[in-house]
């Protein structure tokens, strides 16, 4: 009976001690794959598990070992593939993981949202095999939005440079015809001291061009005061941002005496 009792006690003893050892081992390896998992979040980006079944075990092995910059290469170049086979939702599908994966690349984001908004909403607007222009619209508007919903997700992810910012105020623009919101936008991207001197023009247009004179005129003269010395002309191009004040004046009917005075600005030489 010592004997029996013996076994017994020596073999829960050693069961305890294998599942302390497996407690010691998998808990850092827990926190290790915690850790990823919130990276892989940063920004708001989640794995759905449509998205998790895509990446094959050696792929999740690569991630898992810190090669999240080579999965997300190899499988932005099977996104294209998928383009040559017109399988666009298969590359969507892709270039959303890529982004997820590479959350803080300017590019991915950027060069995603155009093959959704132009490239594949082209291909569909025109596509030989389906006879319905109703169809045909439908499905292109549907990747128009894709576009912007991806740009939307990049900015969240990148908020602090304005490229993203821009991309989206020119698809707003140019694919919607939201100027308003075009507008604002293009000031998120202005405000960086990067951002191309065409930004910061792109919101006067804007505010113009969705029916806001007053705005506009305002934001012009602000323009204009913020750069007393307009010795930037061939970058800023004020002599296009005179005019513009000018037309707006007349518009508007400012009063002579409160108008701005644009007479020293000369067109730069071509």
């Amino acid at each position: 009976m010592r004997t029996i009792v013996s076994q017994r006690w020596r073999g829960w003893a050693a069961a305890a001690l294998l599942l302390g050892g497996w407690g010691a081992i998998k808990l850092p390896v827990e926190r290790a794959l915690g850790a990823e998992q919130a990276r892989l979040r940063y920004g708001g980006a989640r794995v759905s598990p449509e998205m998790r079944d895509m990446i094959s075990q050696g792929a999740a092995m690569a991630l898992l070992s810190g090669f999240r910059g080579a999965v997300a290469d190899y499988l932005w170049i099977v996104a294209h593939t998928y383009w040559e086979r017109r399988e666009w939702f298969r590359m969507h599908r892709l270039m959303e993981l890529v982004c997820l994966l590479q959350p803080r690349s300017v590019l991915f984001w950027d060069m995603s949202s155009w093959h959704m908004a132009w490239n594949i909403a082209h291909d569909a607007l025109n596509d030989p095999g389906e006879p319905r222009l109703s169809k045909r619209l439908w499905a292109e508007r549907k990747w128009i939005e894709a576009g912007r919903r991806l740009l939307e997700r990049g900015v969240e992810n990148i908020p602090d440079k304005y490229d993203l910012w821009a991309r989206l105020g020119w698809l707003l623009d140019q694919k919607f015809g939201d100027h308003a919101a075009s507008a604002e936008n293009w000031r998120r991207a202005a405000a960086f001291p990067d951002a191309p001197a065409f930004a910061r023009r792109q919101v006067g247009y804007q505010l113009e061009k969705a029916g806001k004179p007053e705005e506009a005129y305002r934001y012009w003269r602000e323009l204009w005061a913020a750069h007393p010395d307009k010795g930037d002309t061939a970058l800023m191009l004020w002599d296009r941002i005179a005019e513009r004040i000018r037309q707006l004046e007349d518009q508007l009917k400012i009063p002579a005496g409160q108008r701005v005075d644009t007479s020293a600005v000369v067109a730069p030489k071509p």
